[in-house]
C-alpha cells in the first residue's frame, strides 16, 4: 500500500460508523484534513454506509459492509476501528494486511484474541486521556508529590442522553445484526467460564472492559499499572449500577476506583487525586462528547509554613492528539503509546477483578480468568 508523507494526508477508512464516530471522529476529521482524507466507510449496516457515505461524498465503490473488504482495498492505508464490542477479530484481520489502525477500547475481550495482535507494531490502542495535557503533566509532577500514598478515581457517568442534551440532536444508530451479539457472547463465556459469563458478563464486557479500562490506562501513565486486585464491589441504584475496585501500585499506594452510573446525574465528572507524602495532584475530566472542554488541573505542595497551589486548565483536545499521534503512527514515524500489550495487561487485570467480585457473590468462575 502506498502510504502518505508527513505534508500528505493519509488515506483513511472509518469502520463502524455509530455514536463516537458521528460526535467525535468525524468532525475532527472534518478540521483535521491536513492529516486524514476520508477515502472509505464500513458498517454493517447499509443505512449507515449510505447516510455517511452522502455526507462525505464516498465513491459507491468504498462503501463496505465487511471488515475483509477494508483489508483487501488497496486504496486504503489507515483505519479507525469504531465497531462496538470486542475489536480483537477486525483488528487482527487489518493489521494482518498491513494497515494502520487506530482501535477504540477495548481491544478484545479475552487474552487470546489480545496474544494474535502483539506483534503488530501499528495498532494504536484508542486510551485517549493519555494523551490528555493534564495527565502529562501528573506523570512530570510525580516527583513533586514525594512517595505516593494513594490514588483515588471517582467516575460520575449519566446517561449518554443526559451527556448529549448540549447538541440538542442524538446521533443517528443503527442497531448491530445478531450475529455481533452471538460472537461477543462465545468470547465472555471464553473470558469468564458459562456461569461467569451469565451472571457477570455485563459487568466485565459494559463496566470493566466498556468504561473502567479508561481508568487503568490513566493509571499507566502517570503512576503505573495495578499489581493486584484486592476487592470488588457492585450494587444496583434505583436506576444504574455502581461499582468500586481496590487494588495495589507496584510499591504500597492503593488505589481506589469508583463508577457510578446514574442516569439522571446533571454531568459526567471523572475525578483522579493522587496524594503523596509531600503533596497531592488532583485533576478533572468533562465528558468525552465535549470537545475542547476543559480539563483542570491542581497540583498542592508545601512552601514554608504554608502551601501552595498551582493551577492548569488546558483546552487541548485528547481525541485530536490522538489523531495526530496515530498520524505518525500510520506513517511509520512513532510507536504507539499503547498498544496490544497494554491492551492484554487490560483484559487480565479486568479478568482478576471478576475473579475477585465472583468470589464475593459465590458465582463459579471459569475460562481465562481462572487462570
Amino acid at each position: 500500500m502506498v502510504m502518505g508523507t508527513p505534508q500528505e494526508p493519509v488515506r483513511l477508512a472509518v469502520v463502524g460508523l455509530g455514536t463516537v464516530a458521528q460526535l467525535v471522529y468525524l468532525p475532527l476529521l472534518a478540521r483535521r484534513r491536513d492529516l486524514f482524507r476520508l477515502v472509505a466507510v464500513c458498517d454493517r449496516s447499509p443505512r449507515a454506509v449510505a447516510t455517511i457515505g452522502d455526507q462525505w461524498s464516498v465513491p459507491h465503490h468504498r462503501r463496505l459492509e465487511t471488515v475483509e473488504e477494508v483489508a483487501a482495498c488497496e486504496e486504503i492505508d489507515a483505519v479507525l476501528l469504531l465497531t462496538s464490542g470486542s475489536h480483537g477479530q477486525a483488528a487482527r484481520v487489518l493489521t494482518e494486511a498491513g494497515i494502520a489502525v487506530l482501535c477504540e477500547k477495548p481491544l478484545a475481550f479475552t487474552r487470546e484474541e489480545a496474544e494474535q495482535l502483539k506483534g503488530s507494531d501499528r495498532l494504536h490502542l484508542g486510551y485517549m486521556k493519555q494523551l490528555d495535557p493534564a495527565v502529562e503533566t501528573a506523570a512530570v509532577d510525580l516527583r513533586e508529590v514525594g512517595s505516593l500514598r494513594s490514588v483515588e478515581i471517582t467516575v460520575l457517568h449519566p446517561s449518554l442522553e443526559r451527556q448529549l442534551t448540549h447538541l440538542g440532536r442524538s446521533p443517528q444508530t443503527w442497531p448491530p445484526p445478531a450475529t455481533v451479539a452471538n460472537t461477543d457472547a462465545e468470547l465472555r463465556t471464553i473470558a469468564l467460564g458459562p456461569a461467569g459469563a451469565t451472571t457477570l458478563g455485563s459487568i466485565y464486557t459494559d463496566v470493566l472492559l466498556g468504561s473502567v479500562i479508561h481508568e487503568l490506562s490513566v493509571l499507566r501513565a502517570t503512576v503505573g499499572p495495578l499489581a493486584t486486585v484486592d476487592a470488588v464491589s457492585e450494587w444496583a441504584g434505583d436506576v444504574g449500577r455502581s461499582l468500586v475496585l481496590t487494588g495495589q501500585l507496584p510499591g504500597d499506594a492503593r488505589v481506589d476506583i469508583g463508577w457510578h452510573l446514574m442516569p439522571d446525574y446533571p454531568a459526567y465528572r471523572e475525578q483522579v487525586r493522587v496524594h503523596g507524602e509531600r503533596g497531592s495532584i488532583e485533576f478533572e475530566f468533562p465528558s468525552p462528547y465535549l470537545l475542547h472542554a476543559p480539563t483542570t488541573y491542581q497540583l498542592t505542595t508545601a512552601e514554608g509554613e504554608g502551601h501552595r497551589q498551582l493551577h492548569r486548565t488546558s483546552h487541548r483536545e485528547a481525541f485530536e492528539r490522538q489523531l495526530e499521534r496515530f498520524h505518525a503512527v500510520a506513517l511509520g514515524l512513532s510507536a504507539p503509546p499503547s498498544g496490544a500489550v497494554e491492551g492484554l495487561e487490560d483484559i487480565i487485570t479486568c479478568q482478576s477483578a471478576m475473579a475477585v467480585l465472583a468470589a464475593q457473590q459465590g458465582v463459579t468462575i471459569g475460562g481465562e480468568a481462572a487462570l
